[in-house]
């Protein structure tokens, strides 16, 4: 059966000082939610919390409306893969999969049965009579997964599991991994630091900083709506301006940054310190100045699949901008120092909390 999950202000202060919490979020049935942040946001210590491995000192993890802290990790009915795999070298494929169905006294005719329906879900059928040293980092991955749900349990954790793959091989069982989950409806929290990953895989991401969740959503929607200056500067989602109002008119504000007049859209009082970011596609180059666009010069371009990363400087404000004219970026390239201008409707610039610049 599928778990509602609640993380309700789960909370761990280490020896060191370092804190973890509060934390909270709601996983629904069936969800797959991703963890994602900087090293040292809290990531692994949440997902340890519950799997079981670190008692929180603070609040409660409700499966289903019922507080599981005071069960046993092994009886919470959870499968977990960690970036390490740790399958048993000395055993066959077959052996690692059935391994917590053999302490667990399955019937062997069961066993049998449950681990050629998940080495066929994870299409490793072919590979069950090899020992571990002989399949390939890939192949191993999915042995781990079949292994973590081979017992059908209510909630998958996963804790890094291709950090260590080749990018091919990453994005091939990111595909995998979301199928399975789907087929399987299970409840499913994923950690990574890798923001391709997570919008990847996910139904919803939760940012995580500073040991707390700081904004969650659909992928797309953390791209475009950043609720505050840390998720635009982590997702690299928005440029991030930050200025002092001059003008207020019915929908937008006049901000000043450094030398610098921008019609933003929103609200806010004269006098105030505010910070706004602009996505990269948004940020329109053109090679001559006009009446509505700003000089700037450009620092650098960086190819990239489909597009072009244009790093330009706003009077030490580092604006970066998405081409995908190649002719123009040609023209910028040689040499670098050009100036151009630089501009972008107003409707395109989203006040940002807090203001830290």
């Amino acid at each position: 059966m599928s778990v509602r999950m609640e993380l309700r202000g789960l909370e761990r202060e280490f020896s060191d000082g370092t804190r973890v919490g509060p934390v909270d979020l709601v996983v629904d049935r069936g969800e797959l939610v991703t963890l994602l942040g900087p090293s040292g946001s809290g990531k692994t210590t949440t997902l340890r919390m519950i799997a079981g491995f670190i008692r929180p000192q603070e609040g409660s993890l409700l499966f289903n409306g019922e507080n599981v802290l005071t069960v046993p990790p092994r009886d919470r009915g959870i499968g977990m893969v960690f970036q390490s795999i740790a399958l048993f070298p000395n055993m066959t494929v077959f052996q690692n999969i059935a391994f917590g169905l053999d302490m667990a006294r399955w019937k062997h005719e069961d066993v049998v049965a449950r681990v050629e329906e998940m080495s066929d879900m994870l299409r490793i059928r072919g590979l069950l009579h090899r020992h571990i040293n002989e399949i390939s980092g890939g192949e191993a991955q999915r042995v781990a997964l079949a292994r973590a749900l081979a017992k059908q349990p209510r909630v998958l954790l996963l804790d890094e599991p291709l950090s260590s793959l080749d990018p091919q091989l990453r994005e091939h069982l990111q595909m995998e991994i979301r199928r399975v989950q789907r087929s399987l409806a299970i409840t499913t929290i994923y950690v990574t630091h890798d923001q391709t990953e997570a919008f990847a895989v996910s139904d919803r991401v939760a940012i995580m900083n500073e040991g707390k969740v700081v904004q969650i959503g659909p992928p797309e929607e953390l791209y475009e709506s950043p609720r505050n200056e840390f998720v635009a500067r982590f997702l690299g989602s928005g440029n991030v301006f930050s200025g002092s109002v001059e003008e207020v008119h019915e929908r937008t504000i006049l901000v000043r940054v450094n030398e610098h007049q921008f019609e933003v859209h929103g609200q806010e009082q004269v006098g105030a310190r505010v910070c706004f970011t602009v996505k990269p596609e948004d940020v329109v180059v053109a090679r001559t100045v006009s009446s509505d666009a700003h000089p700037a010069t450009v620092l650098s371009v960086i190819h990239q699949i489909g597009s072009h990363r244009l790093v330009l400087d706003l009077d030490g404000t580092q604006v970066v901008s998405l081409l995908t004219d190649s002719e123009l970026v040609r023209q910028l390239s040689e040499p670098l120092g050009q100036r151009v201008a630089l501009r972008f409707d107003p409707e395109s610039a989203a006040l940002v909390e807090p203001c830290n610049g």
